[in-house]
Parts: structure tokens; C-alpha cells; sequence
């Protein structure tokens, strides 16, 4: 595999995910919201709520930065997270596709 560390992080699914802690009354509304953006590929939740409180990891389509859209939709509904942050890629998630090949798209070498 030829390419970068950057451009070899970007192989990996949650490279550039967006992770939102928040209420958990107010998930419901903002996984909808996030699930309906065209720039977002999906959204996983991260367990079950813990003292109230929901975490969830938004998937970005083809490794766009999903950040500004995420913050605006939580804005414009009025949610302050309790905690947001970027994901990079992990080197390690990259190494394992390319040499065991990926199973949603075949060997990357």
C-alpha cells in the first residue's frame, strides 16, 4: 500500500467520524437528523445510555469532514453536547484491511 500515514488513515471507516455525547432524551431527534445528512454514511451508537447520558459515532461519507454539518444540525435544535470530537483513522484498522483484505470491498494492495 503506497500512499501517506494521512492517505492511508483515510481508509478507515471512522477516519473523520464524528463522536456526540449528549442527553439521552435528545438522541432520538439528533441520530434522525444526523442519519438524514447527505454527507453522512451512518450513524453507530457507542452502548447502551449511561447515567442519562447517550454516546453515538456519525460515519462520513467517503472520509468527508462531516464536523461543521454535525455542529450545525445540533445547533439549529437548540442540543449542547456534553462531549464532540473528530476521529482520526487507526493505522492499526488500515494495516489489518490491507493484509487481510477487506471484507466490504475485497484487498486493498
Amino acid at each position: 500500500a503506497d500512499g501517506t500515514p494521512e492517505q492511508l488513515l483515510c481508509r478507515d471507516a471512522r477516519h473523520n467520524a464524528v463522536v456526540v455525547k449528549l442527553a439521552a432524551d435528545q438522541a432520538g431527534d439528533i441520530v434522525a437528523g444526523l442519519t438524514a445528512l447527505d454527507q453522512v454514511a451512518g450513524v453507530d451508537a457507542l452502548g447502551d445510555p449511561v447515567n442519562g447520558t447517550a454516546a453515538f459515532r456519525a460515519r462520513p461519507k467517503a472520509g468527508a469532514s462531516i464536523v461543521l454539518p454535525v455542529g450545525d444540525l445540533l445547533r439549529s435544535r437548540n442540543v449542547t453536547p456534553e462531549e464532540m470530537y473528530v476521529e482520526r483513522g487507526h493505522m492499526d484498522e488500515v494495516f489489518r484491511k490491507i493484509t487481510q483484505g477487506d471484507p466490504q470491498g475485497g484487498a486493498d494492495a
